[in-house]
């Protein structure tokens, strides 16, 4: 495979020199100059090799085609409160569900991180499941697979 990105490091954890950082294809995607931790310049490159000038998306989080409402709504319209359950004890229960986001933008590695009961907890996953691919976060110019952890609430109504 490919280097993700080349540099070295002074005092064990700061950037310093120049660092290069790779597309999927191998192509440099950015070049930083550090001096002890500091970025002083920067020159971000396109798949081609190209130099780019706007260098705002260079830097950005996942995102869910349509935004975060288009993500709640998403959601909303898989989860259910399981008919053969009520609550005792308060009215809402809440499941976290973590996941990745791959370089492709694909929904991947899904799992609950907080579980309340099985039945709730499938629910919950499988609502994640569901999701159409997602634009997969950017960072030094190039698509790095990224993280998200999502709670789900679940609320028994009357």
């Amino acid at each position: 495979g490919n280097p993700e990105s080349a540099g070295r490091f002074v005092n064990f954890d700061k950037p310093d020199g120049i660092w290069k950082f790779y597309h999927s294809n191998g192509e440099v995607s950015a070049k930083e100059v550090y001096r002890n931790g500091a970025l002083m310049d920067k020159t971000y490159f396109n798949e081609q090799g190209e130099v780019i000038t706007d260098t705002s998306a260079t830097v950005a989080h996942p995102k869910f085609p349509g935004g975060a409402k288009a993500w709640q709504k998403h959601l909303l319209k898989q989860i259910y409160f399981p008919r053969q359950f009520q609550f005792t004890n308060g009215d809402r229960a809440v499941v976290v569900v973590s996941f990745t986001i791959n370089v492709e933008g694909k929904v991947e590695d899904v799992e609950v991180t907080t579980p309340f009961y099985p039945e709730f907890d499938k629910i919950a996953k499988d609502a994640v499941l569901k999701s159409p691919k997602w634009q997969p976060a950017i960072n030094h110019n190039r698509r790095v697979k990224s993280h998200v952890r999502q709670p789900v609430t679940f609320e028994q109504t009357e």
